[in-house]
């Protein structure tokens, strides 16, 4: 899947201005409208946060955290998404970041959190799981010593 991204500066500005904003400890994100059918993603590392190895680095792992949201969660069609990386987001890895961007962007209206079972999973499967994680009695077994 090809992440569509946003490239013009202007967009920037004006999500920075008008757009909705939350803060979290790796990325604040911010979310405006925008004018295209998917959701677009763009991403803010300045160099306070390194060297250009580091800093692409944690585009890197924004992107991979975004390809996980995007999987469980649905985006909202027609919005830009800006991301800043914070500090600690040069020492995160992308499974500590997934979880803080989905959160951030459900709260902000820009994803819904998917309720379906897994595309390869149905319902009896589901409870089969559920029955596998109940707590299953050990029996007892008296044992007696027999003298000869």
């Amino acid at each position: 899947m090809k992440i569509q991204t946003v490239c013009d500066n202007r967009i920037f500005g004006r999500a920075y201005r008008k757009g909705k904003k939350r803060a979290g400890r790796y990325i604040v994100v911010y979310v405006i409208k925008g004018r295209g059918k998917c959701c677009r993603l763009g991403i803010t590392v300045t160099k306070e946060r390194g060297s250009a190895v580091v800093r692409n680095r944690i585009k890197r792992i924004i992107r991979a955290a975004w390809r996980d949201v995007a999987v469980r969660c649905t985006l909202t069609e027609g919005c830009d998404v800006i991301v800043v990386a914070r500090d600690a987001a040069a020492d995160a890895k992308s499974t500590e970041i997934a979880p803080e961007l989905e959160d951030m962007l459900v709260v902000l209206g820009a994803a819904e959190k998917k309720t379906e079972p897994e595309p390869n999973e149905t319902a009896e499967d589901a409870e089969d799981k559920t029955a596998l994680t109940t707590t299953i009695p050990a029996p007892t077994a008296s044992l007696s010593v027999e003298n000869d």
